[in-house]
């Protein structure tokens, strides 16, 4: 709750408005019963002809006018009161949902992998909503509710003492309903959050492979899955829901006997001349305000596990430290963009075995390295480790001589142009897809980028060019086309670092060799590290890099590689059918 209580105290004017509001709709429900009681008290009267009935309709009139004055300024305070906390609810929890994906922001792949994508969609939406949920029925439902009970015991007091345990006995029996009910509801909201998570994460996984689903005839596997998961959320909803269609009525069955005990005990004081029937309806009244004040608190705190959850689920991402952090950085710029691995071995968890082991080379600027190697065996892994990622658990990565971890997170980035081995572009058009790390960049930089990247020929067949609409993932255009629109992206921001992770798999062999030619046209200034099996980049490569279950096995040229590493002319063989 003090997560809530920081977001929620940067609107604390608005606070003590709705603090003030709740105070004034209590003094005035107070006042409200009072003549209520002088109601009762001089309807008995007149009809005891005690009073006229002129005097009757004159006392009559007067109350009804102030309780009329007096409603409509409660219903004005009330309503102020709601709007306010409605603005209140709906900026915290945009406040939230934005610290939330800015901190995201700043997690490595190792936060991400820990949180996963299904758990972090479902807090930045179920679990703030339920907190913004929780804040409203806090600020509307639950604020007044300290001041009913103490308007309601002040009022009680003002009457027959002797009849104050009844109050007292309300209030035990209220408490002792609700601590039961939550007692059970806690765990059952806990589970909730969990099957939401995995709910999320099937039908997430189902919809992003639909396509293999339908080849692999297994929709209805799917499908068993997602009912499955469906059914136990179901279970869960409907226990938590049963929880809270018995709490209302017990308690308004508690506060109905209390009536029936009140109406008893004060008929007999009235028979003995100690009270007055208005006096009996004025105890009714405050002893409503205290018990209602409770079921309105109890109703609040029944939904308080679900806020109380959510806000830990969100807690727990804005309290978790990104092991990468930003270095000093200096004013001094590389002398070159050489790239250099010391000695640099890693692995995903303290628990587990290394992915990569002792990795020694130097890919030299404007010159082209390749690495290959088997799957599995870390080629990937060890471009991520580059932009900081992952970070290398041993060992340094040294940028013209200057250790990564050092350099500033925007100015080792800025310097790298990376092409991931899943292609992924942004729902907008061609020309946004390729500015995307700086929509700065002229419409000149753009047709270069898409040029260097062989995307220019399908972008001049489309109708609408670089204005072509591209869907959300890419999913408009072809694998091939996706790719070469990736690697456009990465060549847009003018970058002294190009890392392709087998960014050329898609391509045909003719477009593939012009790809390999643009780059060599533009390799003076940069340096290219390339992931990739095809022949065509590996050949002509100036370092090739051949790597088997996380280690270097060789380093050289083709020429040389294909006389002295078994493990290179296999890949070969491969490449070429033999």
């Amino acid at each position: 709750m003090k997560l809530l209580a920081g977001f929620t105290f940067r609107y604390k004017w608005s606070l003590l408005l709705i603090v003030l509001f709740s105070a004034v709709t209590v003094v005035l429900q107070l006042w409200n019963t009072g003549f209520i009681a002088e109601v009762t008290c001089d309807t008995v009267s007149a009809l005891g002809k005690e009073l006229t009935e002129e005097q009757y309709r004159e006392r009559i009139v007067s109350i009804a006018v102030r309780m009329l004055l007096i409603m409509l300024g409660m219903a004005a305070a009330a309503v102020l009161s709601g709007l306010l906390a409605g603005r209140i609810a709906v900026h915290v929890s945009e406040d939230i949902r934005n610290t939330l994906y800015e901190k995201t922001l700043t997690f490595s792949l190792k936060e991400m992998d820990h949180f996963t994508v299904s758990s972090m969609i479902t807090r930045c939406s179920n679990d703030v909503m339920q907190v913004q949920n929780g804040l409203y029925m806090l600020l509307t439902a639950a604020l007044p509710v300290p001041f009913l009970i103490i308007g309601g015991i002040v009022g009680v007091m003002q009457y027959q003492l002797s009849m104050a345990w009844i109050v007292a006995l309300g209030v035990g029996l209220v408490v002792a309903v609700f601590a039961l009910l939550v007692k059970k509801a806690l765990p059952l909201h806990r589970r909730m959050a969990v099957e939401l998570d995995s709910l999320n994460r099937v039908t997430r996984e189902g919809l992003s492979g639909i396509q293999i689903l339908r080849a692999l005839n297994r929709e209805t596997w799917n499908g068993d899955r997602i009912r499955q998961g469906s059914a136990e959320l179901k279970n869960t909803a409907q226990s938590s829901g049963l929880l809270e269609a018995i709490m209302q009525p017990s308690m308004y069955l508690i506060l109905n006997l209390l009536n029936l005990l009140v109406l008893w005990i004060g008929g007999v004081y009235v028979s003995r001349s100690e009270m007055q029937v208005g006096d009996i309806t004025a105890f009714i009244n405050y002893l409503y305000m205290v018990i209602s004040g409770l079921i309105m608190g109890a109703v609040v705190g029944l939904q308080v596990p679900l806020v109380v959850i959510g806000a830990a689920r969100i807690r727990e991402v804005l309290s978790t430290e990104p092991v990468i952090r930003d270095g000093n950085g200096t004013d001094a710029a590389p002398t070159n963009y050489d790239v250099e691995f010391d000695n640099v071995s890693f692995r995903y968890s303290d628990d587990a075995g290394m992915v990569v082991r002792n990795i020694s080379f130097t890919a030299k600027q404007g010159e082209m390295t390749v690495i290959v190697g088997n799957t599995g065996c870390g080629k990937t892994t060890l471009m991520q480790l580059i932009p900081r990622l992952y970070d290398a658990t041993e060992g340094e990565i040294r940028i013209g001589g200057r250790d990564i971890r050092e350099m500033k997170l925007d100015e080792l980035r800025a310097m790298i142009g990376y092409v991931p081995q899943r292609s992924f572009l942004y729902t907008g058009n061609i020309r946004s897809n390729i500015a995307f790390r700086d929509q700065a960049i002229t419409d000149d930089e753009v047709e270069r980028a898409a040029e260097l990247s062989q995307s220019m020929p399908f972008i001049q067949a489309k109708e609408k060019g670089f204005a072509e609409w591209i869907a959300q993932g890419g999913s408009n255009v072809s694998g091939g086309q996706r790719q070469r629109l990736t690697i456009a992206r990465a060549l847009g921001g003018s970058p002294k670092i190009l890392i392709l992770d087998d960014s050329a798999s898609a391509l045909d062999l003719e477009t593939g060799l012009k790809l390999r030619d643009a780059l060599r046209s533009m390799m003076g200034d940069i340096t290219v590290i390339f992931v990739t099996q095809r022949l065509s980049f590996i050949r002509n490569a100036d370092r090739i890099i051949v790597m088997r279950d996380g280690e270097i096995k060789a380093v050289g040229k083709h020429d040389e590689l294909k006389q002295s590493c078994d493990i290179y002319r296999d890949i070969l063989q491969s490449q070429m059918g033999a």
